[in-house]
């Protein structure tokens, strides 16, 4: 019963994030390519500790997270996106807090502003390794699927013993 429910979430975790998730990842960094440029002013700016593992594998990244606000077919709109697959995540303390500084003295940015939807923007363009690192992770998840059932839970052909003499 353990088997076919390991199979099971392996298989629809792997399948969101393998072939639907990712590529919607992939897609839209290759979209901002053709999105505007635009002049941004910075709103806010703060670092979060960001901890994952525990006892001597414990990993504690630090993320930059900052709030902008442009214009846009004459609305405001407000966005925090500094790439479309990832943050501005740094491994040390003092690098967030450099990376936080630098954007606070730096009120006026630019950002890319997609034409057919402004609510949509990010600081950056880039972030298409991480996008395609997502569809690995989940195809390996469908492999790993793939494994549970031709490995533990598909029945086994002519393995099945003879009539004893």
């Amino acid at each position: 019963m353990r088997q076919r429910i390991l199979f099971a979430v392996l298989l629809l975790v792997g399948i969101g994030v393998g072939l639907w998730y990712g590529p919607a990842l992939v897609l839209e960094t290759q979209a901002v390519e053709a999105w505007e440029e635009v002049g941004a002013t910075i709103e806010s700016v703060a670092v979060e500790r960001d901890s994952s593992g525990s006892g001597a594998s414990r990993e504690v990244d630090y993320e930059v997270v900052f709030s902008y606000r442009y214009d846009w077919g004459g609305q405001s709109y407000t966005g925090s996106r500094y790439q479309v697959a990832c943050g501005l995540v740094v491994s040390t303390k003092a690098e967030a807090m450099e990376l936080a500084q630098a954007l606070r003295d730096e009120p006026r940015i630019t950002v890319w502003v997609d034409p057919d939807d402004p609510t949509r923007s990010v600081k950056e363009k880039g972030g298409a390794l991480y996008a395609w690192l997502t569809v690995g992770f989940g195809w390996v998840l469908i492999a790993a699927a793939g494994y549970v059932y031709f490995r533990r839970l598909r029945p086994q052909r002519g393995l099945q013993p003879g009539p004893s003499s």
